[in-house]
């Protein structure tokens, strides 16, 4: 006979119920992706879902209408609460969803399908991925791409392996000029002798020597900023769309590169058609489109360096951050810089991998930053009046979350951000 002791009475949060029949849904999440013309795309087991619980239950008796109602607010409750189940004991669950059936030929009975979600004691993942280290091997990877997919012209007409100094030097002095125009102070040396030492190590190693003084140039600005939560947002604010002066420097130049005509050529391996871009502006003139660009992209991968490093303050700074530098990063990702479309394909897939790298750690990171409150003055006022009026404190730097250049002088009619906590109202 069976032992009706091992089974034991249904409950909901402590309202007991008869159960006509469970199943278990288990399932793993499994990542797909698909390819052009591939047979078979990559499939990624991303581990075990949350157990879930679909049960048909029931109440039954002369007061089932009113257990009803006090079964039906415990299902409306938010969060996790304890489920007893017949066979399986009492396990911590979460509503996913809950369908009733009324049968008006059968009263005194309330039917119940309802789907239970496995909650547990944990509050969020066990395992932890470590989004800094990951996006500091992202930003490594895309500047190895990049730096491969420019095509700069600094040979000689007359001879194709020589090069010419004079366009590699024009192309370095161009490089820093849009540096120094960033910024207010000069960089560490001169753009003509910084200019000349990229020439002569063009002699030996072509553009890549280029490419690597653009990302040098980028990290020289980056010190020149500062590793601040501040000097990090007024880096990154270099590439804001419309208003950025690298973003500005990039946009000037990149004209020449959107103007390139598609060609069909023929290529020497497969002996097939494919498009490529030809160059209807002189090779001075691409060579300045392509320092702009190479410039832009350089800054972008060191300023996404950059926050792997930084600790941001409030949640504003960390999503201003964040949104300014993955929409530099899909812009920077859709240029293309090179007629290869192998290099320009790992170029732009670099990229948009450091853009997910980059979001990533940004928002992993930001779950417990405060969110900053906004008041606009109606006058004029110094930065620790307006922080006292505000917080009920003077140790908040108004002037530095605000970035107010004067702190004795408090603007009115533009908001001032504050960090909400004791306010003296």
């Amino acid at each position: 006979m069976i032992d009706l002791g091992q089974y034991q009475q249904a409950s909901f949060r402590g309202i007991e119920f008869h159960v006509t029949k469970s199943r278990r849904r288990s399932q793993h999440r499994i990542d797909k992706k698909h390819y052009p013309f591939a047979k078979r795309g990559r499939v990624t087991d991303m581990g075990v879902d949350d157990f879930a619980f679909e049960m048909e239950i029931y109440l039954l008796g002369n007061d089932a209408l009113q257990r009803r109602a006090a079964l039906e607010a415990a299902f409306d409750q938010i969060g996790p609460g304890p489920l007893v189940h017949p066979t399986r004991g009492t396990i911590s669950v979460v509503v996913e969803s809950v369908y009733d059936d009324e049968v008006f030929t059968e009263l005194g009975v309330a039917d119940f399908n309802v789907t239970f979600v496995q909650a547990g004691d944990a509050t969020g993942p066990v395992a932890r991925i470590d989004t800094q280290a990951n996006l500091l091997i992202a930003s490594d990877a895309a500047q190895k791409s990049t730096t491969a997919a420019y095509n700069l012209d600094i040979a000689t007409a007359d001879d194709p392996s020589k090069i010419d100094y004079s366009k590699a030097l024009k192309a370095s002095i161009k490089l820093f000029q849009y540096a120094k125009n960033v910024t207010p102070a000069a960089l560490k040396a001169s753009a003509i002798s910084m200019g000349e030492d990229i020439a002569i190590k063009m002699a030996s190693v072509g553009t890549p020597a280029l490419m690597n003084g653009a990302f040098g140039v980028s990290g020289d600005l980056a010190t020149y900023f500062g590793a601040s939560p501040e000097g990090v947002s007024s880096f990154v604010g270099t590439l804001k769309e419309n208003s950025g002066k690298v973003w500005a420097a990039a946009q000037d130049n990149v004209g020449a590169l959107s103007s390139l005509g598609v060609s069909p050529q023929i290529s020497s391996l497969s002996q097939r058609f494919f498009a490529a871009t030809s160059a209807p502006n002189s090779s001075e003139a691409m060579n300045a489109a392509s320092v702009g660009q190479a410039f832009y992209d350089a800054t972008t991968i060191i300023a996404a360096r950059s926050v792997a490093v930084t600790r941001f303050d409030n949640l504003q700074q960390a999503l201003g951050v964040r949104d300014t530098l993955t929409q530099a990063l899909s812009s920077a990702a859709s240029v293309t810089t090179t007629d290869d479309p192998m290099k320009n394909a790992a170029r732009s897939q670099s990229l948009r991998n450091l853009r997910t790298a980059v979001s990533r750690d940004i928002s992993e990171r930001s779950t417990g930053l405060p969110w900053l409150a906004s008041e606009t003055p109606q006058a004029d006022a110094p930065a620790r009046v307006t922080a006292y009026r505000l917080t009920g404190s003077l140790d908040q730097q108004i002037a530095t979350l605000n970035g107010i250049r004067h702190a004795s002088f408090v603007p009115a009619a533009k908001p001032v951000l504050y960090l909400k906590d004791g306010a003296n109202e």
